[in-house]
């Protein structure tokens, strides 16, 4: 049964350094307990561990909520193109709903006779027939090559018998498939975090890298084939040779100011542009993950980030949260994404490093504002208006270190990192 539930919007406002005051949506669904969710531009998926699928086509103005599944436990969710999606049940063997019409109509897939495995909380489907799931705390692996019908199981020593759970798959090309893995905490109590890839689509496993003194949760992110960006405790990771070496692009103890201890969630809404849920709040990167800075957003009310269980992009623009008290926020940062105004706004800095100027050219009609920010996102120099295309900029009192330079006019906002020696 759906019904149509119209809501009440609370607008709640937080100032945010790379932007203006910022305004966040909450949207209040009941005490559902929100596991995932998916979002193609306006229309969004969202599913609660109460077996309801809350659905909206236009960010969440309004919305309707199948409750015709309330028996299972949803935990997954995955769609291999607009229209063709599926929800998997850890209670029910075999348990997976599909759906061919962007999620306006579901049904409970047929049992085969080698569905005796629960397909788990982590699903992952390349294509409406060839899909992965994973039954974390098992550490088992299921995949299927005809849309769920039947399954093929991948036991915990297949894959080296070391990992506990699996937090996240990702298939490439070529049959390339990559884990995200844990185990229990090791002597020194931090938990064990694994990149774990097989080459010929799961027959065989080789563990990648290691990451010790992690969390029980992690997150990993493609930005392309070789480029990985892994969350672990209260650092984050960036590997640029598919996963075999990581290097820690972002790491802070308990305390400091841009804190980010348990990173839990990553998304990324293009190539260089992307956000971070953590303790410390929502970080952002312009730059493909190898810098991030604390927005200085936080809900008051919220334990963060344990709250939060999905952080969707819906545009370059638009953040979706979901959180386990059933409650989603939304909000529209301005033009965050680098590649997307540089088109508009070819925009070139030098020299990089500098020890005092930096020479800036850009190419637009517009008056423009000009800021500086620190990497924790503070404003370090006044805002300032530029109205002609080519132009200097004295940083000979900032202290050495990296910062931002930002350019904001009617067509958007471009961002270059640059270092001060």
């Amino acid at each position: 049964m759906k019904n149509n539930i119209p809501f009440t919007l609370i607008l709640l406002f937080w100032g945010i350094n790379l932007t203006s005051a910022q305004s966040w949506t909450r949207i209040q669904l009941d005490p559902y307990k929100l596991v995932d969710g998916i979002f193609f531009h306006d229309t969004g998926i969202i599913i609660d561990y109460f077996g309801d699928i809350i659905k909206s086509n236009d960010y969440f103005h309004s919305f309707t909520i199948d409750t015709s599944y309330a028996t299972r436990r949803f935990d997954a969710l995955s769609f291999s193109n607009r229209s063709t999606g599926c929800i998997s049940s850890a209670n029910i063997k075999g348990g997976m709903l599909r759906t061919f019409d962007g999620g306006d109509t579901w049904s409970p897939m047929p049992v085969g006779p080698d569905s005796g495995q629960y397909l788990g909380d982590v699903l992952y489907f390349t294509s409406p027939d060839t899909g992965f799931g994973a039954y974390s705390f098992s550490c088992t692996i299921n995949t299927t090559l005809n849309g769920g019908l039947h399954w093929t199981h991948i036991t915990n020593s297949t894959i080296g018998g070391e990992c506990e759970e699996v937090l996240r798959i990702k298939v490439l090309k070529d049959s390339i498939i990559y884990l995200l893995a844990n185990n229990s905490p090791g002597p020194g109590g931090g938990w064990l975090l694994y990149i774990i890839r097989s080459t010929d689509y799961g027959h065989t496993w080789s563990k990648l890298s290691e990451i010790n003194d992690a969390w029980a949760y992690g997150d990993m992110y493609f930005l392309d084939d070789t480029s990985i960006i892994v969350s672990a405790r209260n650092e984050i990771l960036k590997s640029v040779n598919g996963g075999v070496t990581f290097n820690t692009v972002m790491y802070n103890a308990e305390g400091s100011d841009n804190y980010i201890n348990s990173v839990k969630i990553i998304a990324f809404s293009g190539h260089d542009t992307g956000y971070a849920i953590s303790a410390g709040g929502l970080y952002r990167t312009y730059d493909a993950g190898d810098t991030w800075i604390n927005t200085n957003f936080s809900f008051d009310s919220m334990d963060f980030p344990n709250s939060v269980w999905f952080l969707a992009m819906a545009s370059s623009q638009k953040i979706i949260l979901g959180c386990d008290n059933g409650d989603i926020y939304e909000t529209d940062f301005e033009t965050t994404g680098e590649e997307s105004v540089s088109q508009k706004n070819p925009f070139t800095i030098y020299p990089n490093p500098t020890n005092n100027k930096l020479f800036c050219n850009i190419v637009t009609k517009q008056k423009s504002y000009l800021q500086i920010l620190a990497i924790d996102g503070r404003e370090v120099m006044p805002t300032d208006v530029i109205q002609q295309n080519r132009f200097e900029v004295d940083v000979s009192t900032l202290s050495a270190g990296l910062y931002f330079l930002v350019i904001q006019n009617d067509e958007g906002r471009v961002v270059r990192k640059f270092v001060k020696e």
